[in-house]
Order: structure tokens, then C-alpha cells, then sequence
């Protein structure tokens, strides 16, 4: 791990672990999230178990979602999938690295 000692050895550093959010061209400073899915049917069950969970969510006491909606019940191993995809990694990557090089500086 080499001494980062300029600004832009800093910014070339963290280039490589700022790699989960993408800047979007309009609006200026907003960004996007990459969630891949396997199909438009894999997507929207995904949406659908967030609409799912957001209903028991608001009615904790009904507990279920109505039965008017065919396959109501919420898979949860979807919404996990989904928290685990939007999880910068990387960029967690990078404050440990980050956390080494300041312990390193203040031992020596």
C-alpha cells in the first residue's frame, strides 16, 4: 500500500473502489444503482415483493396482503437479493484500506 501524498493520488486511488454508484447525466449530482435481473418477469416479481412488504408494512395487523392479488405472498429472499446488489462494497473496501493507512501514520 503505497503513501498517498497528493490529491490526486488520493482521487486515482479512490477510482478504484468508486465503482458502485454512476453518475447520471441530468439531474446533476444524482446517481444510479446497477440491479441486474434475469428477465423483465425476474424484475418485476422484485418490484412486486417491495409493493408486497411495503402493504404488510402499513397495515402490520392485517399481516397478509389481499387475496384479490393473485400470488400474494412476499418472497423475501428477493428484497435480500436486492439490499445485497445496492451494497457498495468496494467503496467499504476502500475505508478499510483507508482506515489502515491512517492507523499505520499514527503508530509511526
Amino acid at each position: 500500500m503505497a503513501e498517498i501524498k497528493t490529491l490526486e493520488e488520493l482521487k486515482a486511488y479512490a477510482e478504484r473502489y468508486f465503482q458502485s454508484l454512476k453518475p447520471c447525466e441530468k439531474p446533476e449530482g444524482w446517481y444510479t444503482v446497477e440491479i441486474r435481473v434475469m428477465s423483465y418477469f425476474d424484475a418485476i416479481s422484485i418490484a412486486r415483493n417491495l409493493i408486497k412488504a411495503c402493504l404488510v408494512v402499513i397495515d402490520p395487523d392485517g399481516a397478509e396482503v389481499s387475496n384479490a392479488i393473485k400470488n400474494n405472498r412476499i418472497n423475501p429472499c428477493d428484497l435480500l437479493e436486492l439490499a445485497l446488489q445496492i451494497m457498495p462494497l468496494a467503496e467499504f473496501e476502500m475505508l478499510d484500506e483507508i482506515h489502515k493507512m491512517v492507523n499505520s501514520k499514527n503508530e509511526g
